[in-house]
């Protein structure tokens, strides 16, 4: 999908007025008065064929700053405890790792990222909290978002 993205930005297709990548699937919002959906269709059936020889740019790498622990890592000892890791080797896998950017989504800004390292995959909490606050980093399963 993301080479697909990428071919739809750079074609600038007549019509076709945003791509929104997720994880498997790619939205494309688009003016029917300028371009049908069978034409939509056919552009990216043709741009398909090659989206697997498309060359990515190059990824912008981001540091962000994180604290971890206290009042601002409620939850280190419960991944520690899930993962039979201590709190060190917890934050030091997490805060090693490159992550990558999937997608943007549930509040604005808020970013899922791949790359967790698996001895770092934890549940969801069962009841989860209603309040997070600003900044929080997490892990859900075998992602972490920020």
């Amino acid at each position: 999908m993301r080479n697909l993205h990428h071919l739809l930005a750079t074609h600038k297709l007549p019509g076709v007025r945003q791509t929104v990548p997720a994880y498997s699937s790619l939205l494309i919002y688009f003016n029917p008065l300028l371009l049908t959906h069978e034409q939509l269709i056919l552009q990216i059936t043709k741009l398909q064929q090659t989206a697997q020889t498309v060359s990515q740019p190059a990824a912008v790498l981001f540091h962000i700053p994180v604290l971890y622990g206290g009042e601002f890592g409620p939850d280190l000892s419960y991944v520690a405890a899930h993962t039979g890791l201590c709190e060190e080797e917890v934050i030091a896998l997490h805060s090693a790792a490159k992550y990558r950017v999937y997608m943007l989504g549930f509040t604005p800004g808020f970013g899922y990222l791949g790359g967790l390292d698996p001895r770092l995959a934890t549940p969801r909490l069962e009841n989860p909290r209603l309040k997070i606050a600003a900044g929080s980093v997490g892990i859900a399963g075998e992602q972490t978002g920020v």
